[in-house]
């Protein structure tokens, strides 16, 4: 964490707005996403606070106030590791200054598992966790004007389905040529196994991962809130208990299956027996449809695929003898390409890849 300094903390008026003594101790710390939002720690003597400032041209306030609603209805249905964002003294649920949007909720304790293996403890809590949040949040009511991103349905196509099938699309040989030239020119060696890794799965697997995906594309599943971006690094615990499940900004109407994929190709890698333990914990919660079940596996293999892409698109438009590449950025990169190597091995990521109706 590092200490407080003038560029890093929040305006007096801000944290005089969320009654916020202005002369608490600020801290920005290291837990924090790839989303663009700053995050601040604020300690204000008995309570702690997590002060976020997101860039306005990031936010639909329609869709912020929803998102709000919604982590209020969860908390309201018992789900004490759900950060509930704190009114302001005038009842705003957040405060604008310039170009920043600021929120406040309460900092929740414990910290990520980032260890190589999770305990079997850990994922189990972990994914009944994500049960419980997808148990309780098919019930809230979005108004007319939240339903585009909070609505539950019983029957519609998953939204990151046909996302997911237009972006491969864009993956041509061409495409995927141009970047392998791109980066081999100007990255340093160590890293070119993992270029070699993802370039080549690319080649072999995506044709086979966008024909099952656009078999899935008009076939109707249960659709209601979901987060969307949930890893490892997003389920806080202290012991076994799951203290946090944080970083909802993501929130979106979709498949369940969409995070499961994300938190369980996050926590087990490629372990068979890891997914297998995880989906049974989830189940116990949360029954899964064989929808659902099926539509795991073409989530997962894409959503590789595409991060793994994506890193490596996103790391070439730098020049890393000039600025370097952050670990957070470069291990999220071995993580993909080491994920798509082990499928290349063992024959699958994870469950078979099939189309609906199988």
């Amino acid at each position: 964490m590092t200490r407080p300094t003038a560029r890093t903390h929040p305006p007096r008026v801000v944290l005089e707005s969320f009654g916020i003594p202005p002369e608490s101790p600020v801290a920005t710390p290291e837990r924090g996403g790839f989303s663009g939002a700053q995050v601040f720690r604020v300690d204000a003597g008995a309570a702690t606070w997590c002060l976020k400032a997101i860039p306005t041209h990031q936010v639909d306030l329609i869709r912020q106030e929803g998102l709000q609603r919604l982590l209020a209805h969860l908390a309201d249905g018992g789900l004490d590791f759900v950060p509930v964002p704190r009114l302001t003294r005038s009842g705003e649920r957040w405060v604008v200054i310039g170009g920043t949007l600021w929120q406040c909720e309460p900092w929740l304790p414990g910290q990520a598992d980032l260890g190589a293996h999770v305990s079997t403890a850990r994922l189990t809590a972990g994914l009944r966790a994500l049960g419980l949040w997808h148990q309780r949040a098919v019930s809230f009511a979005p108004r007319p004007t939240e339903r585009p991103w909070f609505r539950s349905h019983h029957s519609e196509p998953s939204p990151a389905v046909r996302e997911r099938s237009q972006l491969l699309q864009h993956w041509s040989p061409g495409r995927l040529n141009e970047l392998e030239s791109r980066v081999r020119v100007h990255w340093p060696r160590e890293l070119h196994p993992a270029v070699e890794l993802i370039i080549g799965e690319g080649r072999r697997q995506g044709p086979e991962v966008l024909r099952i995906l656009h078999s899935w594309c008009n076939h109707p599943v249960a659709i209601q809130p979901c987060l969307r971006d949930i890893w490892r690094e997003h389920l806080l615990f202290v012991g076994n208990r799951v203290t946090g499940l944080i970083d909802p900004q993501a929130c979106r109407s979709d498949s369940v299956a969409v995070d499961l994929a994300r938190l369980l190709g996050s926590l087990c890698g490629n372990d068979q027996e890891g997914w297998r333990t995880g989906l049974a914990a989830y189940g116990q919660v949360r029954p899964l449809s064989l929808d659902e079940l099926q539509l795991v596996s073409p989530l997962d293999r894409a959503g590789c695929l595409l991060a793994g892409l994506h890193w490596l698109e996103r790391l070439s438009e730098r020049e890393p003898h000039a600025t370097g590449f952050s670990a957070a950025a470069t291990g999220r990169l071995w993580h993909f390409a080491e994920r798509l190597a082990g499928g290349s091995t063992d024959g699958g990521l994870t469950l078979p890849l099939i189309s609906p109706n199988d």
